[in-house]
């Protein structure tokens, strides 16, 4: 995320308990472009003070964070409203952190995404400010499906009344590196890439409550495997599923069975070991729950299960993975840590 960030600001009459509601909504917008100092709107009176800032620019992988602030601007302590803040579909919500305000999410008819945040746990004192915090991120590349429409940049957030009486909105817009999007698009039919210990909005080590809260639309799921009872979260991921095994209450892995979820390099399911090979150099290899698995130094904590039969000594493999036909393909992949990494 860039060091530089534009924000924007609408003060308003006090609409809520215990002042007398308004019946305007004011509005503020900003256009970042060549935007070099934060920019300010306000309006006739004092009451609250809604703020929105955001990242200036952002580019493919790029993490930023929304910042929503509320102050209380009068003489008397402020409660019974909520902030909501309603982004593009493309912006992927990073995990909570320890301490970070209570949201939920929702997904909108038009694409977008919209958090809410209760802001009345306790009253807002007054001369009080309130801040909220939401880590997005860009999907790298081929996140952005093609013929999704357009690359939408616009940012809303809005101050309501508990009973969703509008108090105040503003909007203003992420520029977008557009040359950027088009080079890391090209080349591929791929809907999302991983990173190494993340895919899409599942982190290796979150709880299942992280998994819940940054997926909404995340199902429980059990299954058993080697007499063992195995639980975890079917996760949406750009319209596709995939898997975080738990193990107590932290994803310890997330397995992938569709073609269009990929890794950083844009292999996956159905590419080939010649393919592999080429991105990663030498592999290990082992056979693991009735399947051969391959791993590699230079990308550690990425398996892939191919669909080579399992040798009736797999010691062969171990020593000599060369066996491996280049055109084998994988038939799963999956990302974890410890002990899966392939020896230097």
């Amino acid at each position: 995320m860039r060091a530089h960030q534009t924000a924007i600001f609408v003060m308003l009459f006090a609409g809520v308990a215990p002042a007398t509601g308004c019946d305007a909504v004011d509005r503020a917008r900003s256009r970042f472009g060549t935007t070099t100092t934060d920019t300010i709107v306000t309006a006739t009176g004092s009451g609250l003070a809604l703020g929105l800032q955001a990242p200036p620019t952002l580019r493919p992988g790029d993490e930023g964070v929304l910042r929503l602030s509320l102050t209380n601007l009068t003489d008397t302590a402020v409660s019974h409203v909520r902030l909501e803040l309603i982004v593009p579909g493309w912006a992927e919500p990073m995990p909570p952190r320890i301490g970070d305000r209570p949201v939920s999410m929702s997904a909108l008819g038009d694409g977008t995404t919209l958090f809410a945040y209760r802001m009345d746990d306790a009253p807002l004192a007054p001369k009080q400010v309130q801040t909220v915090e939401q880590r997005i991120r860009v999907p790298a590349s081929a996140a952005l499906k093609r013929g999704s429409g357009a690359w939408t940049r616009i940012v809303r957030a809005r101050l309501l009344t508990a009973d969703a009486r509008p108090l105040a909105e503003v909007e203003s817009e992420i520029a977008v590196d557009s040359a950027a999007i088009a080079a890391s698009r090209s080349g591929t039919e791929a809907d999302t890439v991983s990173i190494r210990d993340r895919l899409g909005p599942v982190e290796l080590g979150m709880t299942a409550a992280a998994v819940r809260q940054a997926a909404p639309n995340a199902r429980d799921t059990a299954w058993s495997q080697e007499g063992m009872r195995q639980r975890g979260l079917l996760v949406p991921v750009a319209n596709r599923m995939a898997l975080a095994v738990l193990s107590g209450d932290a994803v310890v892995r997330i397995e992938v069975a569709h073609p269009s979820i990929r890794t950083a390099e844009r292999l996956g399911v159905g590419s080939r070991m010649d393919e592999l090979r080429a991105a990663y150099g030498s592999p290990c290899a082992d056979a693991t729950a009735g399947r051969v698995v391959v791993r590699f130094a230079t990308a550690p904590g990425i398996s892939f299960a191919i669909d080579m039969p399992v040798l009736q000594n797999p010691a062969q493999l171990r020593e000599n993975p060369d066996r491996i036909p280049s055109t084998a393909k994988v038939t799963r992949w999956w990302l974890s840590r410890g002990d899966d990494t392939c020896p230097n």
